[in-house]
């Protein structure tokens, strides 16, 4: 289990949202280096993508930007590379929160 993978788990068990920010400041990353901002990006696709793949849970729903309920593009980006079309953007988001907190509920 990646350190992304662990902090996030942490915050899903507790049914809660992390900012972005929050999470890379825990791997030393900085939410003001375009840089980081991308590798945080790529980290996230791959556990998205391991997630949805093995049960259909977008672990990267509670990842949010800082003071907001909102994910950054690269969540819907996610999506559209997985052919998922969302009609309501925001009801999508939080029924995929939902699903992720579900899962850790177990």
């Amino acid at each position: 289990m990646s350190a992304v993978e662990a902090i996030i788990i942490d915050a899903a068990k507790n049914k809660r949202t992390i900012a972005y920010s929050e999470v890379m400041s825990q791997i030393d990353l900085d939410y003001r280096m375009a840089n980081d901002r991308n590798r945080m990006g790529v980290v996230l696709g791959l556990l998205s993508a391991r997630y949805y793949d093995e049960w259909e849970v977008i672990i990267s729903a509670i990842v949010v930007k800082k003071g907001t309920d909102v994910p950054a593009e690269g969540f819907y980006g996610f999506l559209e590379s997985y052919g998922i079309e969302v009609e309501d953007e925001e009801s999508f988001h939080e029924e995929a929160q939902k699903r992720v907190w579900r899962f850790f509920s177990k």
